[in-house]
C-alpha cells in the first residue's frame, strides 16, 4: 500500500514530468525550423536534379548561429547531410559550435575513404534518427569529436517525398541542462530521479544519486526502491521516478 505522503507526491509527479518534457520538446523547435528551410530548398528544380550545392547549405549558417545564441545550454547545432545529397560531396556537414563565448563552424575530417575520418553515418545519434524516422535523444555522452563536453544530442531525420536528405541535430551541455532539470525536480519533496532509456541518471533532487550512475533496474521493475514512475515525452525514452525509503536504488550494476 502506498502511504498518504507518497500518494500526494505521486499525484504531483505527472505535472513535474510535463515541465521536464516541455524543456526537452522546446529544444526541437530550432531543428524543425532548420528542417523546414532544407525541405524548401530541396523543392527547387536544381536541387532535385543535382542535389544541394555547398553554397546553398552554407547560406543557412546565420540561422544556425542565431539558434545557438538564443539558448545558453546549446553548444552545437546544424545539418548533417545524407551521403551524396550535396553536389560534389559524398559527406557534408554544416555544424556550428559555441566555444569560449564564440560561435564558429566546426570542420572535421569527413573523407569517408580515410579510415581516421569522422564517419558520422555510423554515429548513434544519426543511425537512430534515420532508423526510427523521428526525433530521438541520445546521451549523455562525451563529445570527443566536437565540443569535448558531456552533451545530450537531439536529432531528427530530414526527408522530402520519402528521400532522406540528412539529419538536423542539436548538442546541449549536460551540466547546464542538469541545472535546469534540478530546479524543476525540487518541486517534489521526495527523492526523485530523472534517467534515460539506458537507466543512466541525468539529474536528481537528492545526493542519493549521482548523474552518470546506472540504476540497477528500471524503476517500474523495482518496487522495493521506487513507488511511482512516470514517462516523459515518448520520443525521449526518459522517465521520472520517486524513491521509496532509503533502499539501494543508487547502486550501479
Amino acid at each position: 500500500m502506498i502511504e498518504q505522503g507518497h500518494t500526494d507526491q505521486a499525484a504531483a509527479l505527472p505535472e513535474v514530468a510535463a515541465r521536464l518534457s516541455a524543456v526537452l520538446n522546446a529544444q526541437l523547435e530550432p531543428m524543425n525550423e532548420l528542417a523546414g528551410r532544407l525541405t524548401e530548398m530541396w523543392a527547387r528544380p536544381s536541387a532535385r536534379r543535382n542535389g544541394f550545392s555547398g553554397t546553398e547549405v552554407s547560406s543557412l549558417a546565420s540561422q544556425v548561429e542565431s539558434a545557438i545564441r538564443q539558448v545558453d545550454r546549446m553548444v552545437g547545432h546544424g545539418f548533417i547531410a545524407a551521403p551524396g545529397v550535396v553536389d560534389g560531396h559524398e559527406r557534408y556537414m554544416l555544424w556550428l559550435q559555441r566555444k569560449n563565448g564564440k560561435i564558429y563552424r566546426l570542420r572535421l575530417n569527413i573523407d569517408h575513404s580515410d579510415p581516421d575520418s569522422y564517419e558520422y553515418v555510423t554515429m548513434e545519434w544519426y543511425v537512430r534518427a534515420v532508423t526510427y524516422g523521428a526525433q530521438v535523444l541520445t546521451g549523455p555522452y562525451l563529445d570527443y569529436s566536437g565540443s569535448n563536453h558531456f552533451v545530450l544530442t537531439f536529432s531528427a531525420p530530414v526527408r522530402s517525398d520519402g528521400k532522406l536528405l540528412g539529419v538536423v541535430a542539436t548538442d546541449v551541455l549536460v551540466h547546464k541542462a542538469e541545472t535546469e532539470f534540478v530546479k524543476i525536480l525540487q518541486r517534489l519533496d521526495e527523492d526523485a530521479v530523472l534517467a534515460n532509456a539506458d537507466r543512466i541518471v541525468v539529474a536528481a533532487n537528492s545526493v542519493r544519486w549521482i548523474p552518470g550512475d546506472r540504476l540497477p533496474a528500471h524503476p517500474a521493475d523495482d518496487p522495493a526502491n521506487f513507488h511511482s514512475v512516470v514517462p516523459l515525452s515518448d520520443w525521449t525514452g526518459w522517465w521520472l521516478a520517486l524513491a521509496s525509503g532509503q533502499g539501494d536504488a543508487r547502486k550501479p550494476r
